[in-house]
């Protein structure tokens, strides 16, 4: 339905729905998730009432043509199947639909051909109605004006709660699961006693042509978690979690395994929330050689996040590389309206997205570490292994779990006797800035919007700096750059720049000796990051950390 909205109305026939709003200067980005749909676009100012007028009529009054329709089924399929072609991509759906037991996309495609418009268009009427949408302005607008006009726009839509049932026309066909499909489900039950056997390891691997093998962790945060008295803690619980476990290059397996082991690998972590469902997504990139030793290695630190308290300073390191992120995506209109959106829709509260600081620095190290006694659990997690072709012989689930339960000991305990609950080895933390006063609604906070003059702060046959103050923003980024570079390599030198530049930033023995994990650990409880740039002809670095320190 979303792909279709700018896709005609009855009085926007085609794509003129889409013309209007080019014409406007603004692009409209649909995103499909799990549970929701979002519509995003940019205009200016001065047309904001305009194109409030076209995206009224899209989402009021589609026409859903059946040529349409069609095209837009075969291109779905069709994304679909290019996705596939990325192994990091195939090998993540893969692992989301052996957690939960559900089929793919192209595992449903005649289901999805089978489609009719009238079946769309009853999904339509069911599903946008006033209560379900939420409209976040942000930017340059006067808010009695856009008050008025979006009720005046949007204040037609269906509203009673009661008309709202789906009808058995708008639900998809369904097409029997596979063998596969019914494997994956979780064996576990909702209503099952506090402290049963784990359930059986949920896996699966698939063959390709990619020399790597990838690794990918699904771990479903429990329905008790999210559906608790406190259930709008977890998703900063989960955000929190994923920064500890895999991001980052101070994270705990970026240092237990990269560090610590000396094994290649590339790792990211993702959290992954839709309403009152979430997961952790971890994948690794490794060596088809070194992958029993990076699974083990995973669910080691996994096991020590169930069992120890972390220190303040890794606390410290979580917290401030969170509130950068926060800061990141909210200080753009379109990310601040969207979080705005989000906070309303899902918890009904959109002054959660101003108070998402204070409640991050609230969070405790015991209250980590208990979400992650529950989400971490084994019974929680799906394995999916994407192998090169050339790797032989069968895996099966049940040697795994062997292989984990020998080298992990207490994998299997649930919950975690009181006892057995310690302290993870002690990090020190950093001294940090002053956090700017909280920007809330209601405080008379006046600054310049306009970042001042470009200034010229050159020294005399030294260094060339050039700064530029912007008071607005409570991030600070640095450019650090070096003539020459990679121009300047030849035969026997190539990649050397590449090399130096990571190397660089490997420890430090000058006025402070720090080894490579100092060094990460010191700049992510910053809140900092450090890019590297290798350009043909200049190299350096790009340093962006919280403005305070």
């Amino acid at each position: 339905v979303g792909r279709l909205l700018f896709q005609g109305t009855s009085s926007r026939p085609g794509l003129r729905v889409l013309e209007d709003l080019h014409a406007l200067g603004s692009e409209p980005i649909v995103e499909e998730q799990g549970d929701r749909t979002l519509f995003r676009m940019t205009v200016l100012a001065e047309h904001v009432r305009q194109a409030l007028e076209i995206v009224a009529d899209a989402v009021q009054h589609p026409s859903f043509d059946e040529a349409m329709l069609r095209q837009q089924i075969e291109l779905l399929l069709q994304e679909e199947r290019l996705r596939w072609d990325r192994p990091e991509l195939f090998a993540r759906d893969r692992a989301q639909a052996l957690a939960r037991g559900e089929p793919l996309p192209l595992e449903r495609e005649s289901a999805l051909r089978a489609l009719t418009r009238e079946a769309v268009a009853d999904f339509h009427r069911q599903q946008y109605r006033g209560e379900r949408i939420v409209i976040a302005l942000v930017g340059a607008v006067s808010t009695p004006d856009v008050v008025a006009d979006v009720q005046r726009l949007f204040g037609d839509l269906p509203y009673t709660e009661a008309e709202a049932a789906p009808s058995p026309q708008a639900r998809a066909p369904e097409e029997p699961r596979s063998e596969d499909t019914k494997a994956a489900a979780p064996v576990t039950q909702a209503g099952a006693p506090s402290a049963p056997s784990p359930s059986p390891l949920r896996y699966r691997e698939d063959r390709g042509d990619l020399a790597p093998a990838i690794l990918t962790f699904w771990h479903e945060v429990p329905d008790a978690i999210s559906s608790s008295a406190q259930k709008g803690d977890w998703p900063l619980l989960l955000r929190l979690l994923a920064v500890v476990l895999a991001q980052g290059r101070a994270s705990r397996v970026a240092l237990g395994v990269r560090e610590a082991r000396r094994l290649a690998v590339e790792v990211w972590a993702e959290p992954v929330i839709e309403g009152q469902r979430g997961a952790l997504f971890v994948q690794w990139r490794v060596d088809p050689t070194d992958r029993e030793r990076v699974l083990l290695a995973h669910m080691e630190e996994v096991e020590k996040l169930r069992r120890l308290r972390l220190s303040p300073g890794e606390m410290q390191r979580a917290r401030s590389l969170l509130e950068r992120w926060w800061l990141e995506r909210t200080l753009t209109y379109a990310g601040e309206a969207e979080q705005l959106a989000l906070e309303e829709a899902v918890w009904g509260d959109f002054r959660r997205a101003d108070r998402f600081v204070a409640r991050l620095m609230e969070i405790t190290a015991e209250q980590l570490r208990a979400f992650a006694e529950r989400c971490l659990d084994i019974g929680q997690m799906a394995l999916h292994e994407y192998l090169p072709r050339s790797i032989s012989g069968p895996l099966e689930a049940a040697g795994i779990m062997a292989r984990i339960a020998a080298q992990v000991p207490g994998v299997m305990e649930r919950p975690i006797a009181p006892e057995r609950v310690g302290q993870s080895p002690e990090v020190p933390a950093v001294p940090q800035g002053v956090r700017r006063a909280h920007e809330g609604e209601g405080e008379a906070v006046v600054f310049s919007l306009q970042p001042e003059p470009l200034r010229d702060f050159s020294v005399f046959e030294g260094p060339r700096a050039f700064v530029r103050e912007d008071r607005s923003h409570p991030l600070l980024s640095i450019g650090l750059f070096f003539q020459g570079g990679r121009l300047q390599e030849t035969a026997t030198t190539a990649g050397l720049t590449e090399l130096m530049l990571r190397a660089i930033l490997c420890g430090t023995r000058g006025r402070l000796s720090l080894s490579a994990a100092d060094v990460a650990m010191r700049l992510e409880q910053l809140g900092a990051e450090v890019a590297l740039v290798n350009a043909p002809d200049f190299f350096g670095y790009v340093l962006t950390v919280l403005s305070r320190n």
